[in-house]
């Protein structure tokens, strides 16, 4: 296989996107899953981009690597990854998403460094998620994560995956 990218074309989508962004005064955190390379990743920083999203503690690290420091993992925690996600939040501003009272005890028990927290709501898509009518859980994670100086609940997160079948 070969990875065939136009990038007058590429470039033109980041451009337009950033200013999109800006005019509506959000940050533009482009999701990196598909091209998964440092040299597209630097066509962002040309238009002012400084955030990304990965899929995977591996893929922040190697974007952490290449001096992205704002990054956030869009797959709920795996509790088992919780001593890597403390170490690269060392060198990163990082952000991740929980989705249970469980991740998000063993976050407070396990993370000593300055983390950026979502709590993941589920629309309807049933992936992954707190269901939205689950309030009780919903603000026993925000209470859970609370208890820690290291963790700071930025809200919530949600993934309206019923966009993958759009039509137009």
């Amino acid at each position: 296989p070969v990875f065939i990218i136009d990038r007058r074309k590429v470039q033109r989508n980041i451009e337009s996107m950033a200013k999109k962004a800006s005019v509506s005064g959000v940050r533009f955190r482009p999701h990196v899953k598909t091209h998964q390379s440092a040299g597209v990743a630097s066509w962002l920083r040309d238009f002012g981009v400084s955030s990304l999203t990965v899929s995977s503690v591996a893929m922040a690290d190697y974007f952490n690597s290449d001096g992205w420091k704002d990054i956030t993992i869009a797959i709920p925690v795996n509790i088992h990854q919780i001593p890597a996600i403390d170490a690269l939040a060392i060198s990163c501003s990082l952000h991740v998403i929980v989705d249970s009272p469980v991740t998000s005890e063993k976050l407070v028990d396990g993370i000593t460094h300055p983390l950026g927290v979502w709590i993941e709501v589920d629309a309807g898509y049933h992936r992954t998620g707190v269901p939205v009518e689950d309030t009780t859980t919903l603000v026993g994670i925000a209470k859970a994560l609370h208890r820690s100086a290291h963790l700071r609940l930025h809200g919530i997160l949600v993934h309206d995956g019923h966009t993958y079948s759009a039509t137009g």
